[in-house]
């Protein structure tokens, strides 16, 4: 959240220096198409909603409501998913009724565990957590699997082939090549 109560689209507390949440969307922003500047969570739906699945990650608590009237505004039409690592901020939005399907992020068996008392649909895990029997586990309680950060053409491969809902990888490219090869289809 920017100083002046809007969403910005940032993997870190700080950008280029500046902490986002001490800064205002104006000096954060600028022209978010170019390298100098973030965009904002309004800008991304706008543009997005249309024609991508979306992983809504929020980092802290307090965004929930806007980031609600934002979906409400420029609904996702091939889907969406809203995680985060922070059990509050699901809580939250649960409270809040959403009926956008909620995530629970997690990187360590400690986090893990929390996954049956969340009102969540899905559990975006890191990888090396994800094993055939947890996948089955967790889809036969009725929801989705994600798994972060695979690079790797053979753990692609593998976890396209466990059966996992979705792959989160920094290597789209190759990535839907593996994909592609999969099912037989050039990507």
């Amino acid at each position: 959240m920017t100083s002046d109560s809007d969403a910005v689209v940032c993997h870190d507390p700080k950008y280029e220096g500046l902490v986002v949440e001490r800064t205002t969307r104006e000096a954060l922003v600028g022209r978010w198409q170019s390298e100098n500047g973030l965009a904002c969570l309004d800008q991304v739906l706008e543009r997005f909603a249309k024609t991508a699945f979306l992983n809504i990650e929020l980092k802290v608590d307090g965004v929930e409501d806007l980031t609600l009237a934002l979906l409400d505004k420029f609904p996702p039409e091939k889907g969406c998913v809203v995680s985060s690592f922070r059990p509050s901020v699901v809580m939250e939005l649960s409270r809040a009724g959403s009926k956008v399907p909620l995530g629970l992020i997690c990187e360590s068996h400690k986090q893990l565990e929390r996954w049956k008392d969340l009102p969540i649909q899905a559990l975006m895990m890191e990888r090396t957590l994800a094993n055939m029997a947890l996948i089955r586990e967790i889809h036969a309680a009725g929801k989705q699997v994600f798994v972060w950060t695979v690079n790797g053409a053979g753990d692609m491969k593998g976890f396209a082939e466990a059966g996992v809902d979705g792959i989160i990888s920094d290597d789209t490219r190759l990535l839907g090549k593996m994909l592609g090869e999969l099912s037989g289809e050039e990507a």
